[in-house]
């Protein structure tokens, strides 16, 4: 049941930035033009896969951005063996993130999905790195021009070290005390100030040609869910 209901939720964050957007000129058509070429595209590697291709295209592998030999090895493994769809690299220096990202698309004969758990951007993982306010902060802007350029700003950092996909942001409502690990990771306590936030960041990174995604933790309380769902759909 809990998993119905966030495969709900994070539909109805996505329609809702999707129907956000189609008030936006030009954000859905872009890229409309090359949409067949994509598709068969898609459809030739996927024709050309076996099953076990075809699975471990469904997979991320976890891996430290280490250079070590031993590093190498797994993602080579990964990629080689297994090969998964994608990374997702831990807590690490940004420039070994970026050689081993490099390195990782050498092998692939489908290029991956590099992945990120950048909630408030990439200094949540990576030292070295423009820090920004975390959620809780941004949650009481209430000029949505400045989470606007926030928003973008976290995109174009993302692309230059070859990042498609952040797991963020984080669509939780934080009202339940006895959750220490929501805290200062949410937007806030308001329902739909939340929901506001969440579907806002969901448009600027489609608008710069991110996949979408969105973040809910595990145990949340049923009530939580039913009042974001109130406010998004």
């Amino acid at each position: 049941m809990r998993r119905n209901i966030l495969l709900f939720i994070s539909l109805c964050v996505v329609g809702c930035a999707m129907m956000y957007a189609q008030q936006m000129p030009g954000l859905l058509q872009k890229g409309k033009a090359d949409t067949q070429d994509c598709k068969a595209w898609v459809d030739e590697q996927l024709s050309e896969m076996s099953l076990k291709e075809k699975i471990g295209q469904l997979f991320i592998h976890t891996v430290a951005p280490l250079q070590t030999q031993r590093n190498k090895n797994n993602i080579y493994a990964a990629i080689k063996e297994y090969k998964v769809g994608g990374l997702l690299f831990s807590s690490g220096q940004l420039s070994n993130q970026v050689l081993l990202t490099n390195y990782a698309q050498s092998l692939a004969e489908v290029p991956l999905f590099i992945t990120f758990d950048g909630e408030w951007g990439l200094a949540m993982r990576l030292k070295g790195t423009p820090r920004f306010p975390r959620n809780r902060v941004l949650g009481c802007i209430q000029d949505n021009e400045l989470l606007y350029e926030y928003g973008k700003e976290v995109a174009r950092q993302c692309k230059e070290i070859g990042v498609q996909i952040n797991f963020a942001p984080v669509a939780d409502v934080d009202v339940n005390p006895r959750n220490p690990v929501i805290n200062t990771r949410s937007f806030g306590g308001d329902p739909r100030n939340v929901a506001q936030k969440v579907v806002l960041m969901l448009v600027v990174w489609r608008m710069e040609g991110y996949c979408l995604s969105v973040n809910i933790f595990r145990g949340m309380e049923i009530r939580k869910w039913i009042l974001i769902r109130r406010c998004l759909c």
